[in-house]
């Protein structure tokens, strides 16, 4: 059986109290040579490289026979510790030279064995004096960061060492184990940062996407463990901070808890909306009850619809959406509209948002809006819709949600262009804009409309300029000429 007597780092103190021997007639007895204690067999042999006890104290004898003092001691593959007066100490933590020439801790048990990692190979903490600390093969105590399935120090100038480890140590005087939050400096992405950790009570840490810690929902990176805070990327099952538009976004406020049914002033992050980052762009979000921004979608919040487009900043302006309210595509701000593109474009599902950078809701009724062409009237439905068609409930043609009214600076009666063909008022779709004087036909395809966009029915010799008008109980122009019809 191989024994081995490691160096101490301790310098040997003097023996200066004298150890109850007890003679082993049978065996041998404790005897003392040139001021060093050795055991000598009743054959003349001396103990060597083994443990001799006396009283209730145990003592080794090294290679040359000589009782060993303040030294670490490993036989049988266990390291003991034993002190000035030569005695293995128990239940004690002490400082000792290992190996590598390094000092380093370590704990002794009740039975005078050094903890060490257990045979599966894996880091396991154990409690000495309320506090947990774990050990390598060798038993020396572990410090910094340490990976679960190997019980050994990490690289100390590995930067990246933090984001494979699973448990912290603590410094090189300390190594009790983080147990709770720790707030801990590492380095990320080239980046000095200070992230917090949460550790379990057996010392591990965290890396469950969503944790409920004392009533509050805390978010954490699934690959590295630490607390996200800002913009995050997180499912029930995956948290990270690496963002983007198909990813499920959440807003983290910086004490970890999500941002629920809220709104959120924010730039967003650099991996989600790039020229918005660069350019330090705030925009308006609102988050769910898990933290969640909504995307996409024409959504109610407390009373008021709003527009999300597709990475959920609250839109302004004009937007379009499908039937089903998602979908949102940005129009143009209102001072970019023209009505060529109202009439090109003929949207259906046409929103107006409010320019208002606190309040971007969606507005419904009548709406005095500036677009490039001036101020022009619109109406939207109840939903906020502004379509094109003729709308019965006003009794108005509404084109892109713009009311389809005659200009006071042209004239005081236009003509709306519809289907002759068809039943009711389909507008017709070569139509790219409201007919006066001459252009107004007679033929059943114009519908005569005033300043306020009101048809014009059963009308007899309405005058525009030089001409008159007359319609039929629907509005459609019956009569246009520059005389005056007999009633």
């Amino acid at each position: 059986m191989k024994k081995k007597l490691l160096k101490s780092g301790i310098t040997a103190l003097l023996f200066a109290a004298a150890l109850p021997m007890t003679a082993l007639a049978a065996r041998g007895e404790w005897v003392q040579q040139n001021g060093n204690w050795m055991f000598k067999y009743s054959d003349g042999t001396y103990a060597t490289e083994e443990w001799k006890q006396s009283g209730s104290g145990w003592f080794y004898l090294g290679q040359d026979g000589v009782m060993v003092t303040n030294a670490l001691v490993e036989t049988d593959s266990n390291y003991y510790f034993v002190n000035g007066n030569g005695a293995r100490i128990s239940n004690e933590w002490r400082q000792a030279m290992d190996d590598d020439d390094e000092l380093r801790w370590y704990y002794f048990g009740a039975n005078g064995k050094a903890q060490k990692a257990p045979a599966s190979g894996r880091t396991s903490t154990v409690e000495i004096n309320g506090k947990r600390y774990a050990f390598d093969e060798e038993g020396r105590m572990l410090y910094g960061w340490v990976k679960a399935d190997s019980p050994d120090l990490m690289d100390e100038d590995d930067e990246n060492a933090w984001i494979e480890a699973d448990y912290y140590f603590g410094d090189p005087e300390d190594g009790a184990a983080a147990v709770g939050w720790k707030e801990l400096d590492v380095v990320d992405d080239n980046d000095d940062c200070r992230y917090w950790f949460y550790f379990g009570s057996n010392g591990k840490k965290s890396r469950t996407a969503r944790k409920t810690i004392n009533g509050v929902q805390y978010t954490f990176d699934t690959e590295d463990g630490h607390m996200l805070t800002g913009w995050a990327a997180a499912t029930s099952s995956n948290a990270t901070q690496a963002i983007s538009p198909d990813t499920n976004v959440k807003y983290i406020r910086n004490d970890g808890s999500a941002q629920k049914n809220s709104w959120v002033w924010a730039v967003p992050h650099e991996d989600y909306i790039k020229e918005d980052y660069d350019d330090d762009e705030f925009s308006w979000w609102y988050t769910n009850g898990s933290g969640k921004v909504y995307t996409d979608e024409i959504k109610k919040i407390n009373g008021k619809r709003y527009a999300l487009d597709q990475f959920g900043r609250m839109q302004t302006g004009f937007v379009t959406a499908d039937s089903n309210r998602h979908h949102v595509t940005k129009v143009a701000d209102t001072d970019e509209v023209t009505e060529t593109m109202l009439y090109r474009s003929r949207f259906q599902n046409l929103y107006y948002c409010s320019d208002s950078e606190s309040d971007g809701s969606v507005r419904t009724g009548y709406q005095n809006i500036v677009i490039d062409d001036g101020p022009r009237q619109f109406w939207f439905n109840s939903s906020g819709i502004g379509s094109t068609g003729y709308i019965s409930s006003i009794g108005k043609f509404t084109m892109s949600g713009m009311v389809l009214c005659a200009d006071q600076d042209v004239d005081n009666y236009a003509a709306v262009l519809v289907r002759k063909d068809t039943a009711g008022f389909e507008i017709d779709e070569r139509m790219n804009g409201l007919l006066y004087g001459s252009a107004i036909r007679t033929d059943g395809s114009c519908v005569l409309v005033s300043k306020t966009g009101a048809v014009q029915k059963n009308k007899r010799n309405l005058k525009c300029d030089d001409m008159y008008f007359c319609t039929d109980k629907d509005g459609r122009v019956t009569y246009a000429g520059f005389e005056k019809q007999a009633k």
